[in-house]
């Protein structure tokens, strides 16, 4: 049907996908993301790779149309962010010897991490050369932020593991997701390599006790559900010890409340009533959303919550004094001046200068920006669209 190869069409040749999701109810979701997904399995693997990122994002997209679609988009989403932060952290890694024929330093790190299923990060991490994960120490606490995300993302995981039941809920798509694992797997392994050069970069988690190794614990329990998912092997469910060891996380470690996805509050959402709209340009309108007005965000949250930046993951205060600007189309927001200088910083928003996490053409500036709110006052200011 064309609602299938429309979003096919663009998911290959690279256009813009949001006008077509216009078109999509929130019932023919599910069953779209399904097809969608049958159809990118049949390409051979060279286009699979190219498409790897643009295929979650249109799922991610689609997801968020549907209230019973609401913690996929949140999986999604998740997935964008973790394959952007594993680009930029494996594009740090240089050869020790310049002009070597060998494997990047990154394709080297996945292989040895792929064929060594130890759950001992130390003897993980005796098989690479360390001499590549040397950086200095300005760049390495930048990107704090970034590593502290991964932290947290894989505590939310495992610890949420028991929880994940017939019930979907954000998370549940990462169980079975032996790439996804992996990918977690490689960065931790990174991370404990960097911790030992610069151990303010290291992720900070709350223990209970002062002679936890939370990072070690951690890649132990990830390993074993990783194990359980392996591209290269049968699917297994975990076992009743690894459950029982993830229900114990709560008392070991303070797990983090996770902001999975920005307010869901994107032109997109406030159409699918498909009722006539009125607008004022210059003025910020309060539109019902979707479904008689009910959220389809996948978590709910207070008046009194933390805002976030979404691409920094760093958390901005309950009324914000910074300017920032928010996506039209997924909500995204993010502050207008960057706090950071180093160059790493620099280099993973430069990956956002023109669009967000969901957005991939390049040809659209899809922000607009708004004033630091006091209360409930805040301001609105689009941007041209190029």
């Amino acid at each position: 049907s064309s609602d299938l190869r429309l979003p096919e069409y663009c998911m290959v040749t690279g256009y813009d996908w949001w006008d077509v999701l216009l078109h999509v109810l929130p019932n023919m979701v599910h069953n779209l993301v399904e097809k969608l997904h049958e159809e990118y399995m049949r390409q051979n693997q060279a286009l699979q790779q190219v498409l790897a990122t643009r295929i979650v994002a249109v799922k991610a997209s689609l997801c968020k149309l549907s209230a019973a679609t609401a913690a996929r988009a949140c999986d999604f989403h998740a997935k964008l962010l973790l394959m952007a932060i594993s680009s930029t952290l494996k594009s740090l890694l240089r050869p020790h010897v310049l002009n070597t024929p060998d494997k990047s330093p990154g394709d080297r790190l996945s292989e040895i991490c792929a064929k060594n299923t130890d759950t001992d990060i130390d003897k993980v991490m005796i098989n690479l050369k360390t001499e590549e994960f040397v950086l200095d120490g300005p760049p390495l606490q930048s990107l704090q932020q970034l590593i502290q995300w991964v932290g947290d993302f894989v505590l939310y995981l495992l610890a949420n593991l028991p929880n994940q039941g017939s019930m979907v809920r954000p998370g549940f798509g990462f169980m079975r997701d032996g790439a996804s694992l992996g990918m977690l797997r490689e960065m931790l392994v990174m991370i404990r390599i960097w911790g030992l050069l610069k151990p303010g970069c290291l992720p900070t988690f709350t223990a209970m006790s002062d002679s936890q190794d939370s990072l070690q614990l951690l890649f132990r329990l990830l390993t074993k559900l990783w194990l359980c998912s392996r591209e290269d092997g049968p699917t297994q469910e975990p076992d009743e010890g690894l459950i029982d060891e993830c229900c114990l996380l709560p008392s070991q470690l303070l797990v983090p409340s996770m902001d999975w996805l920005p307010v869901n509050d994107g032109v997109i959402v406030k159409l699918q009533g498909k009722n006539p709209l009125k607008l004022q340009f210059g003025k910020a309108s309060s539109l019902p959303g979707a479904a008689g007005g009910a959220p389809l965000e996948a978590l709910t949250r207070s008046p009194g919550s933390q805002k976030m930046d979404n691409l920094r993951c760093v958390f901005l205060g309950v009324c914000p004094t910074e300017e920032s600007k928010a996506c039209t189309r997924c909500g995204c927001v993010t502050m207008l001046r960057s706090p950071n200088k180093t160059n790493a910083m620099k280099q993973w928003e430069q990956r956002w200068i023109k669009n967000c996490l969901l957005e991939s053409n390049p040809g659209y500036n899809t922000f607009h920006q708004y004033a630091s709110s006091h209360g409930q006052n805040t301001h609105h200011y689009h941007t041209i669209q190029i």
